[in-house]
């Protein structure tokens, strides 16, 4: 016999119940949210955590602590928490001026060249004011 399980997994409402069926099924969905909602699927079916961890391929703790989230933040646990990941260097409205920049054809006496270069789009940025991290002024974290 396994364990004893300390937190026992809480009634399924009928919509988390839906989302979960849809979130296992579906092809374009993260397999780590597959994977945790397989086991959570399973753990509320009454399985133990061994054999649902064997049924989702996650280890008996992961699915312990699937179980755990989702006790208390519902299907949210089954998302990646923010802050996860590099920080964006640029915002959007940069990114979009950068965009822009790129796709205007260059004037040769303003610009002076005739076809863009990292450095002469640089060069022509900063004139612009449109890039502040042009100049080395990165975040923290980023290259």
């Amino acid at each position: 016999m396994g364990r004893p399980v300390k937190e026992g997994m809480r009634p399924l409402m009928p919509f988390e119940y839906q989302e979960l069926q849809r979130i296992v099924q579906a092809t374009s969905e993260r397999v780590d949210a597959v994977r945790q909602a397989r086991a959570v699927l399973s753990v509320a079916a009454g399985k133990s955590r061994t054999a649902s961890g064997q049924e989702a391929n996650l280890s008996r703790q992961a699915v312990t602590q699937v179980v755990r989230r989702f006790n208390q933040g519902g299907l949210a646990a089954l998302h990646i928490a923010a802050g996860r990941g590099r920080k964006p260097t640029y915002t959007c409205q940069e990114q979009a001026r950068i965009m822009a920049e790129v796709q205007r054809t260059p004037d040769r006496q303003a610009d002076q060249t005739a076809t863009w270069s990292l450095m002469t789009l640089r060069r022509a940025l900063l004139k612009r004011g449109a890039a502040s991290h042009c100049q080395g002024n990165h975040p923290p974290g980023a290259a």
